[in-house]
């Protein structure tokens, strides 16, 4: 068993009852760092409204999440194995730039700090994260009319190796991911009010040959707006579907993972950006942790192209 337990990390339900030390409630610690840059995207980013050239933003977000419970390979909650206790406090940094006429790109990179504590220890991990990066074109690029709608591609690289002790938390899944995204929106202007949306795919890539974690559709859809001239507000509906993934080389039904959430919240104007504060609440989900999440956030946008104010008569 013990040979079984160190090849396999765990991916659902399947290992942890073989495998009662439960290397895999360490593994789910990386899930919910991953899930929760995956998922959500900063506010900021709003459907196919790419960003002009020399122009962007800068998101900055704490993302805490503090749970006893998970979904289980039926979608039910439970418990912790042997009283665990799981706390993700990250840090996700997010940057944007227009590159040309429909094009733009953008970086995320995440810290986490992660704890799960149990019965038999009390563990601990700080580190980076999963590095994305993205391009986002529409029709301008090419010349075309402006459609809305807007294609994303993007890859997700892992800043550390996968630890291969079964004891060690990962700040990662281990895997590279390669993602691709559909998105619109609409403005009901001037009605302080839009609607967005995405449909995206991520293939996630086999790690040697012991684990093939399974691809991944995702979904997410928002509406919002500003309350006046200070306050916004803004309602999104994420979701994510994963495959079955395959154990070495058989495939495990029941490790397949589910996530499907609300995120409301509310912001207000502040100096050059805007605060916004929001929490995740999970409708459903399967092989993943339960509970709720804090999310508070910050972002700045930039414009480079704007000529720079003139010097005062006084001070030259």
């Amino acid at each position: 068993m013990e040979h079984v337990r160190a090849r396999h990390p765990y991916l659902g339900g399947f290992l942890i009852r073989r495998l009662p030390r439960r290397p895999g409630r360490l593994l789910l610690l990386a899930a919910t760092a991953a899930l929760s840059s995956s998922l959500a995207a900063p506010r900021s980013v709003c459907g196919q409204w790419l960003e002009g050239t020399r122009e962007g933003w800068v998101d900055s977000r704490i993302y805490y999440h503090d749970t006893t419970q998970e979904y289980g390979p039926d979608g039910e909650t439970r418990d912790f194995f042997a009283g665990g206790h799981a706390i993700t406090r990250s840090l996700y940094v997010t940057a944007a730039t227009g590159i040309a006429r429909g094009l733009d790109t953008w970086v995320q990179v995440p810290i986490h700090f992660l704890t799960y504590n149990d019965a038999a220890a009390d563990r601990g991990e700080t580190g980076f994260g999963d590095l994305r990066l993205f391009l986002r074109l529409d029709p301008s690029l090419v010349g075309l009319a402006t459609f809305p709608l807007a294609v994303r591609g993007g890859i997700k690289i892992p800043a550390e190796a996968f630890p291969e002790d079964t004891e060690v938390i990962p700040l990662n899944e281990g895997q590279v991911d390669l993602e691709l995204f559909l998105e619109t929106g609409h403005s009901f202007h001037p009605a302080p009010v839009y609607a967005m949306g995405w449909l995206g795919y991520r293939w996630r890539l086999a790690r040697g040959d012991v684990r093939d974690p399974g691809d991944e559709l995702l979904l997410y859809a928002a509406t919002g707006g500003d309350i006046g001239a200070r306050w916004l507000w803004k309602l999104a509906l994420e979701g994510l579907w994963g495959a079955t993934p395959l154990i070495d080389r058989v495939p495990v039904e029941n490790a397949r993972r589910r996530m499907v959430q609300i995120f409301p919240t509310i912001g207000f104007r502040l100096g050059p950006g805007a605060v916004d504060v929001g929490g995740r609440i999970p409708l459903s989900g399967r092989n993943l942790p339960a509970g709720p999440a804090l999310v508070v956030g910050y972002f700045i946008r930039w414009d480079a192209s704007r000529d720079p104010p003139p010097v005062p008569t006084s001070a030259r």
